[in-house]
């Protein structure tokens, strides 16, 4: 908590390897994966939001669900993406302990995502989806949900403690305020919109865009 360095894997790495080289070299070996997976991340955001806009499910989605046909990709969702991480680039400028939130809220917000599609497909007795290659029958299958499930409800609930004690604003957790906001904005977001969400859907080979983007 009293390092000096803005990243807190920087303090580890000096701390192990007794040395600022050894923690700049570690550190390089994480960031150029990381600078490389970050465009494969962002193109498949601005894809999963051209997808939920191409099935009535985001705001002004006859606007982003539009193919380019110059660029033959969805350019619409690429920039509003590019737009969206940028601004949240901009609250680190404005307060550290903010962009650290919404940083951490990420960790929650995908664990809660995989305990969306497990929860109920356990609840339900897997009876709802149909089994595919690596479908686990009997005993097992229900075991393996059931302590995904724990395992997701108790790292949530750890993640959202505060970093240490005694808690100051600079030092509180906001993971769950940020958690707990965004699952109140999407759960009236999907009251709103689910008269017009359509589903995924087949698109044959001829028709609509895979057509023009075959020509």
């Amino acid at each position: 908590m009293t390092s000096p360095y803005l990243f807190p894997l920087t303090a580890i790495y000096q701390q192990t390897t007794n040395s600022r080289g050894g923690a700049l070299g570690l550190l390089i070996v994480m960031v150029i994966p990381g600078a490389i997976s970050i465009l494969g991340c962002y193109l498949t955001a601005s894809r999963v939001f051209w997808t939920l806009a191409r099935d009535n499910a985001t705001p002004f989605c006859g606007f982003f669900a539009t193919v380019n046909q110059k660029h033959r990709n969805p350019f619409n969702s690429i920039v509003l993406c590019g737009v969206i991480s940028a601004l949240l680039g901009c609250i680190y400028v404005g307060s550290q302990t903010a962009f650290n939130a919404f940083i951490g809220s990420f960790v929650v917000l995908s664990s809660l995502s995989y305990l969306a599609a497990i929860l109920p497909h356990f609840l339900s007795k897997r009876a709802n989806v149909a089994p595919g290659w690596f479908w686990m029958k009997g005993v097992s299958g229900f075991l393996v949900n059931g302590i995904a499930s724990l395992y997701i409800i108790a790292f949530v609930i750890i993640f959202c403690f505060p970093f240490s004690m005694p808690v100051s604003a600079m030092t509180m957790n906001y993971t769950s305020l940020i958690t707990g906001g965004f699952s109140l904005f999407v759960g009236a977001f999907w009251f709103w919109r689910r008269g017009d969400y359509e589903g995924p859907h087949f698109v044959p080979l001829e028709s609509g865009i895979l057509a023009k983007d075959a020509i």
